[in-house]
């Protein structure tokens, strides 16, 4: 009995190491052809924010809905279940907008960069469906090849097998080919986004892998997420220094930093400091996690103090100087000491070759020392023109 009793004691433990007392759960279902894209009709399947762009190509589709009719394997589709209880589909929203645009007959218009945008439509009430609708698509007729043997020759040939064109029986059949979803769920809802970051990191190891940023955008969905946004797609200083991008994410990355940042970072004595930094990508977790429960009158301060620092941005800035690490570092020093400078090409040139910051480049933001290190430096040459 004393035996039963430890080994359950070290069983609750083992797991409390493994799963964080967050109970990650799988729950397996198969869903007809048809009924899959029902469901994304009446808004039961959404993409979260950082799937937003939709990049198969049209033999990618049509390959996609040659496996449907031959009845071959579909890897599942892998959703949580959101607090609208909608599904947000976290792997596999390529192969649901494929088969969407199977079924409607249709592929975009687009023959170069024809990416399909439908971050304007992830909104509670916007359906997916709707929003393909909506993009510039056109009738496609899909297509299946097969070989005849004619004369002792192979000859190949192509048979139509858009959605509305199948004969009925074979329609049928293919409306009740099943399509595995697996829903994760989540039950401790305090570790809930960062399960859910490992758990996008991991389906996405494979393949085209999403950035960190692209995985911050799908889980902490939030007002202070929607403001960064806002300010990287509509502040007219921005856009021309970063210039508009279809994969928006580095840029709120930016924004991102300026605000993790401002959070942590210290200003004391003249003296800058950062505590439990242990890397980039937990410290804009950690601040995400802040930031969700940001008020609106908390978040508003963020965008009017990123949008003034923006403005001290003068003239025109090589986009290679801005890929550095020094635009976080002066955003933050001119915050913390309300230094008031003209930030011009001349001006972000000179500090990035002065020998007291340069020697930190190489080691970029990897350590406590030398982010401390590089606000030092910035600082020091700031304040010979805020004195």
């Amino acid at each position: 009995m004393l035996i039963g009793w430890w080994s359950k004691l070290k069983e609750d433990e083992f797991n409390s190491y493994i799963y964080g007392y967050a109970n990650v759960q799988q729950y397996k279902t198969d869903v007809a052809f048809k009924t899959l894209v029902e469901g994304v009709k009446d808004n039961l399947y959404i993409i979260p924010d950082f799937q937003r762009v939709y990049k198969w190509t049209e033999a990618q589709v049509e390959n996609l809905a040659v496996s449907l009719i031959r009845g071959m394997p579909i890897p599942p589709i892998y959703a949580y279940r959101n607090d609208m209880n909608q599904l947000e589909i976290l792997d596999g929203q390529q192969r649901v907008i494929s088969m969407v645009l199977y079924y409607m007959g249709k592929y975009t218009e687009k023959t170069r960069n024809n990416y399909i945008d439908l971050k304007n439509d992830n909104t509670p009430n916007a359906s997916l469906f709707d929003g393909l609708k909506r993009t510039k698509l056109k009738d496609k007729k899909y297509e299946m090849k097969y070989y005849e043997i004619i004369n002792g020759e192979e000859i190949e040939k192509n048979v139509d097998i858009t959605y509305e064109t199948l004969p009925i029986n074979i329609r049928r059949k293919l409306d009740y080919t099943t399509i595995t979803v697996i829903e994760i769920s989540i039950e401790n809802k305090d570790l809930r986004n960062r399960y859910l970051y490992k758990i996008f990191a991991n389906l996405n190891s494979g393949g085209t892998t999403l950035t960190a940023q692209e995985l911050r955008n799908g889980i902490y969905r939030c007002e202070f997420y929607k403001m960064l946004s806002e300010v990287n797609e509509n502040n007219e200083r921005w856009k021309e220094l970063f210039g508009d991008v279809t994969d928006s994410s580095i840029n709120v990355e930016r924004l991102l930093i300026f605000c993790a940042f401002k959070y942590y970072i210290k200003f004391e004595d003249d003296k800058f400091t950062i505590d439990n930094y242990t890397n980039m990508n937990k410290l804009l977790n950690d601040f995400s996690e802040e930031a969700v429960k940001f008020n609106d009158k908390k978040i508003n301060e963020y965008k009017e103090e990123i949008e003034s620092f923006i403005s001290l941005l003068k003239g025109k800035i090589s986009k290679q100087l801005l890929k550095q690490s020094l635009l976080e570092i002066l955003f933050t020093v001119t915050n913390k000491t309300n230094g008031q400078v003209s930030i011009t090409e001349e001006f972000y040139d000179n500090i990035s070759k002065n020998n007291e910051y340069s020697k930190t480049i190489k080691t970029g933001n990897r350590t406590k020392s030398a982010i401390e290190s590089k606000l030092e430096a910035v600082y020091n040459e700031i304040r010979k023109f805020i004195e």
